[in-house]
């Protein structure tokens, strides 16, 4: 029973694992400031096509991201993360305008 349970038995993680997990803690730190932007928005009633452009091109931003993470390629990472940051700035546009 005690080898069941015993850390040292499990094997290391792969290295997708390890990028999945960075993807996700990237995720969790950006995502409150997405869905905050998104609320706003909607709350305020300043919602209009652009602010649903923004939404959709963050969300697919993300979501490339998330692949592009696990598969390992970094430039196109940053650039979809640079993507992702420009899709909350057109959902934010018309609070800022």
């Amino acid at each position: 029973m005690v080898a069941l349970f015993a850390r040292s038995g499990r094997p290391p993680p792969t290295p997708l694992v390890g990028r999945l997990k960075r993807a996700q803690a990237n995720f969790l730190e950006t995502f409150p400031f997405a869905a905050s932007a998104l609320l706003a928005v909607e709350v305020t009633g300043a919602n209009n096509t652009t602010t649903e452009l923004g939404a959709i091109v963050w969300l697919s931003a993300r979501l490339a991201f998330w692949l592009a993470y696990a598969i390992g390629i970094p430039v196109l990472r940053s650039v979809l993360f640079a993507t992702s940051i420009i899709g909350i700035g057109l959902v934010l546009w018309p609070l800022l305008a």
